[in-house]
């Protein structure tokens, strides 16, 4: 009868520890690469049951804003990292980070507006310090989202970074950017995409290596279409080394669907004069939108139908909308 008990206990030990492996692996969220795209394993689906994230080597962002808290979720970054940690809860100064070795990351707070970053060679074991920045940072106007004000520890700026705008207009989107001072700058890349998760090289802007000057910096996108456009700007250092330095994002106005109006000449001159095809045109409004959705002009129509387009327009594509029709308009110097 005792060895009976025994063999009962030992199998149920056996049967609880099998479970509780089970239960363990269940509620561990893997971010891995495949093929150059973030995977995610089926618990990550789950973040109020996830009890840890690994975080697999190649991979470039994480989005965890899914998570409202992961006080007591460890955060296991793989050696040779440089990572985007995205959401308020990865913010945290009581998140546990634990690297395996040399790593890179920087942590977006999305609800606080501001920018955590941590810059270092050799950092393993625990770090809770990552959302202390402030007091030993340097102010930058960077951010995940835009136009928010973030931090970066002073250790770690390759480079200065004073503004970074992105702007839609008549000639695409226009990033301006302006840098303090640079150090070992080779030059700054440009990456885009259109959810603000996956980033494809777009541009690279010559550095100007080691200056305690600094410089201001233009990239044109010509070819953004209608909706949303993210912009990271990134640093890269002679010997490869990459720092994110922001992201912005920018909506651009879809296309006017309404019925097509024709217009003559198009394209049109600054001051030039151009007919409209309208029944009744005589002091029809006549509205001009930019391609960002913005107005810029408005002017009327004449009995013949005509107008002259305005000369404080910058030349450029707009919209010219006459009462529920509209189309495109090119206006040359």
């Amino acid at each position: 009868m005792a060895s009976f008990n025994f063999v009962q206990s030992f199998f149920l030990l056996a049967s609880l520890l099998l479970s509780f492996t089970a239960g363990a692996a269940d509620c561990k969220c893997t971010v891995s690469t495949n093929r150059g795209e973030t995977v995610y394993s089926p618990a990550c689906a789950t973040p109020e049951e996830v009890c840890s994230i690994e975080v697999k080597s190649g991979v470039e962002e994480v989005d965890l804003r899914a998570f409202t808290d992961l006080r007591g979720v460890e955060i296991k970054l793989h050696k040779s990292l440089e990572v985007i940690l995205l959401g308020s809860a990865a913010a945290d100064a009581r998140t546990r980070i634990k690297a395996l070795g040399d790593v890179r990351v920087n942590i977006y707070d999305d609800i606080l507006d501001r920018e955590v970053a941590l810059h270092t060679a050799d950092m393993y074991g625990y770090n809770a310090e990552l959302a202390a920045c402030p007091d030993n940072c340097t102010l930058l106007t960077s951010s995940v989202l835009g136009g928010l004000t973030g931090f970066r520890a002073a250790s770690a700026l390759p480079v200065s970074l004073l503004t970074y705008t992105a702007a839609a207009g008549t000639a695409g989107v226009t990033l301006d950017w302006a840098t303090g001072q640079e150090t070992d700058n080779d030059y700054f890349a440009v990456l885009h995409s259109t959810d603000g998760t996956h980033f494809t090289p777009l541009a690279q802007v010559a550095g100007r290596g080691t200056t305690a000057e600094g410089g201001a910096y233009r990239y044109v996108d010509a070819n953004a279409g209608s909706g949303a456009h993210y912009y990271r700007l990134e640093q890269v250092d002679f010997d490869g080394t990459r720092t994110v330095l922001g992201i912005r994002q920018v909506s651009i106005a879809a296309p006017v669907t309404r019925t097509a109006v024709s217009l003559s000449p198009n394209p049109a001159t600054l001051g030039g004069e151009v007919r409209i095809e309208v029944a009744e045109p005589l002091n029809t409004p006549v509205r001009i939108v930019d391609l960002a959705g913005r107005p810029v002009a408005e002017t009327g129509l004449d009995a013949g139908g005509r107008f002259r387009v305005p000369t404080g327009l910058q030349p450029g594509l707009y919209v010219v909308v006459v009462r529920d029709q509209a189309t495109r308009m090119v206006v040359r110097p």
